[in-house]
Formats: structure tokens, C-alpha cells, sequence
């Protein structure tokens, strides 16, 4: 199957990524804590909190520093303090379509920070449901140097499971797997008995894509590492093709 591949959309800013240890970490934790108490402590009946715990691992996040994120999660909801989910829309540049994803216990403090960074970058947001439409919600694992029998046993497999789509990327030897995102937990649990994921998460998949002028593609890479800077901001989903 073809179709849009989030690897290449992220692996251009992966370098800078990587100089972000600490900011990582900080994020990684208000999703473990986010997930802790809205689903409770155990991870094998709380999806969200395995999700969050993988990407932990997958950043090298200590196991006494996941475990205390996960504790901070319930005492949080037992002092009635929490972040709240929210979702902010826009366009960017070559009017590439935009969703940021964001945990704040300020929402007053995160709508300003964004709608700056928006303004600041030359991008617009949009009112809720402008720009979600050309999304859809779905299940995202990505696996990396395969060998040749795993990559066909879980192309094998998830095809059979009903996957939304599958993609062969050449640049980590693996594969990238889309599926519908109220069967993600059954396929991430069964395709980890054949291969570990490297990425496992639910995502904004886009239905419909724009192709940028090599300035705006500029533009828009300085304008979501802006984004990402803010430690209000989880994710950043974009709708453009290289």
C-alpha cells in the first residue's frame, strides 16, 4: 500500500530533537501523569498509560522517573488538579494544514502562546473543526530494521487484522502501520508479539495533502519547531508532502 509517511515528515527535524533531552522528558511526563489519572495506574487495562510508557522508554526516561509521573498523575486527580487535552487548528505557510496538540493546566496561558507563534510565523488559526476535517483520527506504529521475514510477517498480519494502510520505508528497513484508532491497543499488542515497535501512538492522519514551494517548506519547518519549543505542546500534525 502507498500513502503519507510520517517518518518523512519528522526525520528532517530529528537532529534538533535530540538536543531536547530535558523538554522531552518534561512532555513525556504531563502525558504519563495525563494518562495515570484519567485511566488509572495498571498499563495492562489503561492503553493510554502503555502508549505513554513505551515513549518513555523509547526516550530513555529513567523507570524512577516514569514511576513518579505516574504517581503525581493520581495525586493530581485526588487534589483536583489536572491538564486539560486541547487542540488548536491554523495554516501554515503554502496554506499547509495545521493541528497542534497540547496539555496545559493554563488554558488561557497556552491559546495566547500559540495564537503568538501562529501570528509570529506567519501562520492563522482557525476555529475548531476548520482544519480537523482533512484529518483523521488513527493508530500509528512504526517498526525499523527488519529483517526480511519479520517485515513480511507483520505486513502478513496486520493486513489480515484489517489495517488502514502499510508502508515499506527504505530509510529504517521497516514499516510504518495505520489502523483505526478504536482498534489500536489489539493491533499494537498483537504485531509486539512478532516485532517491538519503534513509535506506537494514536495520530491526526491527514486525508488530504498539499505540496509546498521549497520557501514555504522552509517556513513551515521554522514554524513547527516554534511550536514544538512551547511545553504546553505534545504533538504537531501537518498535512504537507516533500
Amino acid at each position: 500500500m502507498a500513502g503519507h509517511s510520517k517518518w518523512k515528515n519528522i526525520q528532517h527535524r530529528k537532529g534538533s530533537q535530540d538536543k531536547k533531552r530535558a523538554k522531552a522528558f518534561t512532555k513525556i511526563g504531563i502525558e504519563l501523569q495525563v494518562a495515570s489519572r484519567e485511566g488509572g495506574t495498571d498499563p495492562a487495562s489503561n492503553p493510554r498509560l502503555r502508549t505513554a510508557m513505551l515513549k518513555a522508554r523509547g526516550a530513555n526516561m529513567p523507570k524512577d522517573i516514569i514511576d513518579r509521573n505516574i504517581k503525581r498523575g493520581q495525586s493530581r486527580l485526588s487534589d483536583g488538579e489536572e491538564y486539560k487535552e486541547k487542540y488548536y487548528e491554523g495554516f501554515g505557510p503554502g496554506g499547509a494544514a495545521l493541528i497542534v496538540e497540547c496539555f496545559t493546566d493554563n488554558v488561557n496561558r497556552t491559546a495566547g502562546e500559540i495564537r503568538y507563534i501562529f501570528s509570529r510565523g506567519g501562520a492563522e488559526l482557525a476555529t475548531s473543526g476548520s482544519v480537523s476535517w482533512m484529518f483523521e483520527r488513527q493508530g500509528y506504529l512504526c517498526f525499523s530494521e527488519l529483517s526480511d521475514h519479520l517485515q513480511e510477517s507483520l505486513w502478513e498480519s496486520a493486513a489480515s487484522m484489517g489495517a488502514d494502510d502499510i508502508i515499506d520505508v527504505d530509510e529504517i528497513s521497516g514499516l510504518e502501520i495505520f489502523t483505526p484508532a478504536n482498534e489500536f491497543a489489539r493491533f499494537k499488542e498483537a504485531l509486539e508479539k512478532i516485532a517491538p515497535t519503534q513509535e506506537a501512538e494514536l495520530i491526526w492522519h491527514p486525508k488530504t495533502t498539499v505540496t509546498l514551494s521549497t520557501e514555504d517548506r522552509l517556513k513551515l519547518r521554522q514554524l513547527i519547531d516554534s511550536i514544538e519549543a512551547s511545553e504546553d505542546v505534545q504533538n504537531v500534525y501537518e498535512n504537507s508532502i516533500l
